[in-house]
């Protein structure tokens, strides 16, 4: 909701103390278009959350946050990148040399917008921005992720309960967006990523572990085994089977949008610090283990590499 002139103010105020902006991108002016068009129709439903906030929507702020960022020398990571022409703006700003890097969460390799059109109001559990998109977008994200134009992988977590998303009240533009993935995250990629040949296991790696501890100042100390970095450690199990259910989840949400999803490997034991905070499924660790760290300066990552 900036304007123009900020969002240059921004970038620039950021490339001269050497910070990596974060931006989520999505042209406000159309999506608020169109979707005061759509109502005014009367078309309020959840099936209409995509029409409001097209990719269009999405490349068009990718590309003019690409092109700013490429002008001022400030380097920029999209959060959340959803669809093949958002991906294609970002191609046309690394192809002239422009820093940036992408991301993409769990929704948009697990889900597509056909859920918006399930009877009543079961769509609105899926609710998003951006929305969740074709198939077709999917399989490009997949294949970003797997070949390195996507860097990392970030679940954008929220905590909203049945209630609030499924308020008859609510036109597609109230419902809350965002769901529930950072219990389901790890074994889900493992299990749709490695354990379907889309991705190998060390990029699995990067993309979870290494490449954002790098990016957001944590490495060495994160993101890594080896002497002198704290010992995160997740073991996966690739011949378990696990079927997500709901009501084991730990989030305040009280549903999961995979349920009933059934993995092929997941997790079953994590390491925080050298502590074990979860064992086979069950929540061990405590409120009081967390600690805030102090990030190193940002540091540039060759994008051929990652």
């Amino acid at each position: 909701r900036l304007t123009d002139e900020e969002l240059l103010r921004v970038l620039a105020i950021a490339a001269g103390k050497g910070v990596l902006v974060n931006v989520h991108a999505e042209d406000g002016a159309l999506v608020d278009y169109l979707s005061d068009a759509l109502i005014a129709t009367g078309q309020t439903g959840i099936d209409q959350l995509g029409p409001s906030r097209p990719p269009r929507a999405e490349a068009l702020a990718t590309e003019k946050m690409v092109t700013y960022a490429g002008a001022i020398g400030c380097p920029l990571y999209i959060v959340h990148l959803s669809s093949l022409e958002a991906l294609n703006a970002v191609r046309r700003g690394r192809s002239a040399g422009i820093e940036v890097y992408v991301e993409t969460r769990p929704a948009y390799l697990y889900l597509d917008e056909g859920v918006y059109g399930l009877p009543g109001q079961e769509g609105n559990r899926y609710a998003c921005w951006p929305p969740l998109r074709s198939v077709a977008d999917q399989d490009v994200l997949w294949d970003a992720i797997g070949n390195g134009e996507v860097q990392c992988y970030a679940t954008d977590h929220t905590t909203w309960t049945l209630a609030e998303k499924m308020d008859p009240k609510l036109m597609f533009n109230q419902v809350p967006g965002g769901i529930s993935n950072v219990q389901t995250s790890l074994g889900m990629l493992f299990s749709e990523g490695v354990s379907r040949g889309r991705m190998s296991l060390a990029r699995f790696v990067e993309v979870t572990a290494q490449t954002p501890a790098r990016l957001f100042g944590l490495w060495p100390r994160k993101g890594v085994i080896q002497l002198g970095a704290d010992a995160d450690i997740v073991i996966v199990d690739p011949q378990l089977s696990y079927r997500v259910v709901s009501e084991r989840m730990e989030s305040a949400s009280d549903f999961d949008p995979y349920d009933g999803y059934e993995s092929s490997g997941w997790p079953v034991l994590t390491m925080s610090r050298g502590q074990i905070v979860v064992a086979d499924q069950q929540l061990l660790g405590s409120a009081e283990h967390g600690r805030f760290y102090h990030r190193a300066p940002f540091e540039s990552l060759p994008l051929g590499t990652i």
